[in-house]
Parts: C-alpha cells; sequence; structure tokens
C-alpha cells in the first residue's frame, strides 16, 4: 500500500474530523447500518515502507480494521477519510485502500489500513517546547519572573564578593604580602599573668629583633603623632598622617617616590630635621610650586621637604596625606622615650612568612619571659582572614538568595499543571496513537527544564550588565581606587546556576509529567 502525505501546516495536535465519502455521486447514500472500529495491537515491520519522509526514522505500525456489515446498494466502495496529526505539527493523510472484496453480499467488506509514526526525538521536544513558550509569552515570562530574580541575586552576590576579595588582594599584595607586623598585645596573656613590667614596644625590641632573628631581612620601627598641623607660610594642612620610622619604611610598604629622596640611616641616626610629604599636603601647601628643599613646620619644628610620596590608596587610607619624619627625630624633639607603635618586617628571600613569624614569635616569647604580650601577624595571613569572611558572608546571602529558586519552582509547577489540563485531549490522542508513557514524560519534563533554564539565562544576563554598568560607574568616579572597582563575571557560577535552574525546573516538573504520562487515553480523548 502507499502513503500520502499532506504537505499542509496546522496546530499541534489537532483532531480533524473523519467524514465519509462516496466515489459515486449517485449512490446510495453510502454505507448503512452500522460499524465497528479497533485498533489493534503495535506490530513492528521488518522492513521501511518506500518513499515514506519519515521511512529512515524508528516506527510503529498500526493496523486499523474497518468492518462495513452491509454492502453499499450502489456496488461502489465506501472511503473513510482519516486524518490526524503528528508532532510536529504535519497532517499525514491516509487514504484506505481497498484490499479484499467479498462475493458474498452479506460478507463484511474488510479495509487494511498500516500507517506509521516516527517516534519524537530530542531535538523535535526542545523545539515543541519553545513553540509553546512562544505561544504563551506573558504567561511564561511570569513563571520564570521567580527564576530570573533568583539567578540574578545568587550571580551579583557572587560578582559582589568576588570583585571585593580582588580589590583586598590587590591592596594586600601591593603594600606587601610578605611584609610581617609585630604589635604589643598583653589582652592575649592568659588570666592572672602579668606583663613583666612592659606595657609597650621599644626601640631596643627593634634592635633585639634584627639582630636575634636571622630569618629577617628588614626590620622597621613606626611610631604615629596625630593631632599635629603642617604649616608653610601662611598655607596650613589641618589632618596630616605623621609617620615616625626610619630608612627600611619605604622599601617595606612598597612607596614609590614622585621626587626627592627616601630617610637614610644618617638621618635617623643624627635625629635629622627632615621630613617627606604626601602629593595632597604638597597641594595644599605649594599648590604648583616646587616642595623639595622647602621648609614647613610641624609642632614648632622646621622640617626640610627632602622627598614627594606617590599618592596611593590601602583599605581607604591615603598616602596623599603623610608626613614621614625619622623616628629619632619625633622621640627626640616631640615624644620624649623611645617608645614605638608597631615594627616591620621582612622575611629573607625563600623564608615562608609562617616561618618567618613563627621565628618572630618564638624570640619575643623568649624576651617577655614566655609572656603571651605580642602578637605577629602578616598581610598575607590578614587577607586570607578576610578573604574567608567575605567569601563566608557571599556564600550565606548566595544561599539565602537561592531560596527564590525555590518559589521559581513552585511556580514552573503550578504552570506545568495548567498545561497537562489544557492538553489533555493532546495527550490522549498521542498515546492513542501509540506514545509511550516514556515519550509523555520527556516532553514534560523538558518543558519545564525549557522554562527554567531560559529564565536562568535572562537572570545572568540582567547580572552580566548590572555589574558591567557598576564597573564602568566605579571607574568613572573613581569607587574605592583611582582604577575603580571590577566586578569580574563568575563564568563557573554562571554555569552552576544554569544548570541549576534547570534541575529546579526538572524537579517541580516531575510530578506534572509523571500526571500527563499516566492519563487515560480513553478519557483524555472525552476531555472537554
Amino acid at each position: 500500500m502507499t502513503i500520502t502525505e499532506a504537505k499542509e501546516r496546522t496546530s499541534p495536535c489537532e483532531f480533524l474530523h473523519r467524514s465519509k465519502a462516496k466515489l459515486d455521486e449517485g449512490g446510495g447514500g453510502g454505507a448503512r447500518g452500522g460499524g465497528s472500529e479497533k485498533l489493534a495491537k503495535p506490530q513492528t515491520p521488518k522492513t521501511a515502507i518506500p518513499n515514506h519522509p519519515s521511512s529512515h526514522l524508528p516506527f510503529t505500525t498500526y493496523h486499523l480494521q474497518t468492518e462495513h456489515h452491509q454492502p453499499n446498494p450502489s456496488g461502489r466502495f465506501t472511503i473513510y477519510d482519516l486524518r490526524f496529526t503528528v508532532q510536529p505539527f504535519t497532517i499525514y493523510h491516509l487514504p484506505p485502500q481497498h484490499h479484499r472484496s467479498s462475493n458474498n453480499k452479506t460478507a463484511p467488506t474488510i479495509y487494511d489500513l498500516r500507517f506509521t509514526v516516527p517516534e519524537m526525538n530530542f531535538t523535535q521536544s526542545i523545539v515543541i517546547a519553545l513553540e509553546m513558550l512562544r505561544q504563551h509569552k506573558m504567561r511564561a515570562f511570569l513563571t520564570m519572573l521567580g527564576v530570573i530574580i533568583g539567578v540574578m541575586s545568587v550571580t551579583m552576590i557572587v560578582m559582589i564578593s568576588g570583585g571585593f576579595q580582588f580589590y583586598l588582594n590587590s591592596q594586600f599584595n601591593k603594600a606587601g604580602a610578605d611584609t610581617l607586623f609585630l604589635m604589643f598585645d598583653p589582652g592575649r596573656r592568659m588570666r592572672g599573668e602579668t606583663t613583666g613590667g612592659k606595657d609597650r614596644l621599644t626601640s631596643d625590641d627593634l634592635t633585639f629583633v634584627a639582630r636575634r632573628v636571622t630569618e629577617i631581612q628588614l626590620a622597621s620601627g613606626v611610631m604615629q603623632v596625630p593631632g599635629q598641623k603642617v604649616k608653610y607660610g601662611d598655607q596650613e594642612y589641618a589632618s596630616p598622617q605623621v609617620e615616625a620610622s626610619d630608612e627600611n619604611f619605604i622599601k617595606l610598604n612598597s612607596f614609590d617616590l614622585l621626587s626627592g629622596r627616601s630617610l637614610s640611616k644618617a638621618d635617623t641616626d643624627s635625629a635629622a630635621s627632615v621630613c617627606l610629604i604626601g602629593e595632597d599636603v604638597q597641594s595644599q601647601l605649594f599648590g604648583d610650586k616646587p616642595a623639595l628643599g622647602k621648609l614647613i613646620t610641624l609642632n614648632g619644628i622646621a622640617l626640610d621637604v627632602i622627598g614627594i610620596i606617590k599618592k596611593a590608596s590601602f583599605l581607604g587610607q591615603s598616602t596623599g596625606q603623610m608626613v614621614l619624619v625619622p623616628l629619632s627625630t619625633a622621640q627626640k624633639k616631640w615624644v620624649g622615650g623611645n617608645r614605638i607603635d608597631y615594627i616591620l618586617l621582612r622575611p629573607k628571600p625563600g623564608v615562608k612568612s609562617e616561618d618567618a613569624m613563627d621565628a618572630v614569635w618564638r624570640a619575643m616569647m623568649i624576651r617577655s619571659g614566655n609572656r603571651a604580650i605580642y602578637r605577629i601577624d602578616s598581610n598575607e595571613s590578614m587577607a586570607q582572614a578576610v578573604n574567608k569572611v567575605i567569601g563566608g558572608a557571599g556564600v550565606v546571602l548566595a544561599g539565602i538568595a537561592a531560596l527564590s529558586l525555590l518559589v521559581g519552582g513552585i511556580g514552573i509547577m503550578n504552570i506545568m499543571l495548567v498545561s497537562v489540563t489544557e492538553r489533555t485531549q493532546e495527550i490522549g490522542l498521542r498515546k492513542a496513537l501509540g506514545a509511550r508513557r516514556s515519550a509523555i514524560l520527556q516532553q514534560f519534563l523538558i518543558e519545564a527544564a525549557c522554562l527554567s533554564m531560559l529564565g536562568g539565562l535572562i537572570g545572568m544576563f540582567i547580572a552580566w550588565t548590572l555589574g558591567n554598568i557598576f564597573t564602568m560607574l566605579s571607574i568613572q568616579y573613581k569607587w574605592f581606587t583611582d582604577m575603580g572597582l571590577s566586578l569580574p563575571f563568575p563564568i563557573t557560577a554562571a554555569i552552576a546556576s544554569a544548570l541549576f535552574s534547570a534541575l529546579i525546573g526538572m524537579i517541580f516538573g516531575l510530578y506534572p509529567a509523571i500526571s500527563a504520562s499516566k492519563l487515560d487515553p480513553i478519557i483524555a480523548l472525552r476531555h472537554e
């Protein structure tokens, strides 16, 4: 037999009517009497039907028998015209062929109709799912809104967390990741333990560490002198950041000089009245005039400007406000005594920061009589601690934001249940034509996954756009640093969010898909 394919397009799963017609218009009004139809058990032929457009696909054969218990009085054959729709959207027109006519006028005439229905593949299921979204744009958008907001929130939180971690790492690296800090911290001692008469760090502690700890390359004592005003003529800078240190201070902090020179050992040994100033101080006191060689007044003491420190920022503090003087000058001419606030240290090349910190800690425990009154830290360890805090906060916030994905999943389940109800007749028709439960299940799962993943992709695109806008604004207005704050797009997190959103769609779409696959075809076809 032959199969004719009508090249018509129609909406999915439209079941057209079955009509009777006679070859002879002058016939006696068609077949009389009742008829019975039955759909026999599917049979699989050994060979594909020739010249059939779907002959290269796996197919199932259905045997439809129609019996007419009374012959046509005109002697003509009665043609049954059966039309139905098979996804994707193609009408197959299957005119029956007369196979056998019985000589016995009372015997039934048998028509044998065989046709094939190609099984729907994964690509076709995706195409149909996208077509359903296109047909219900507003409903699909409202359903995806929860997923869009959830994925966008998670991605933005990861971007912000990553941006601040990158910012902090760059700041600590700029200041010297291997720089160590030694501070007096009596709060670390045990209850009832005394400080051994010590109440601060002194220049003697600096000398002890520099000589005793062989793992240390550079050491510099630092004292901060707050509440000072610096003047030049009638110009005044009200709140400079006054630091007193030695020749190693610039190296340990990785500062750059615009002009002039740094402090020398001779300046420290002689308590010279010299200083280095930052760019902001220079601009306020001298304007466009050169500052090198000029005398400024700090706390009633005249200081010769020997260098200009290039402006840089570290965790909100700027070197533009700095005035750097020799430590011995501040101790002898202002404060008195030999106290220092903290000691900066740098390990020798090849020595790990952890090993150098252990060596310094052991030396200071010996000096204090085994009293835990000192604290040793490094830029690297501080950066790691801050990164852990920011990373942990980011994970917690991302987890909270991910709860909106559950809300989106509930919305997807709701709309898929509505879709199953609306397409009950389609499901019944497909099952009547031999579609397996697994095919129905797959179709609705793919639709739910496509709905959720599309929402995830939209959410990621919005997050990427907002991140780029923030980066451009931060560069334009110099937020956080002169170079702004970059929010790198997390590719790994974005892919994970998209896959997770698809998983959410499949999980919440599983119940509607199972409900659809369990529908009885006869009951489904009767559904209004």
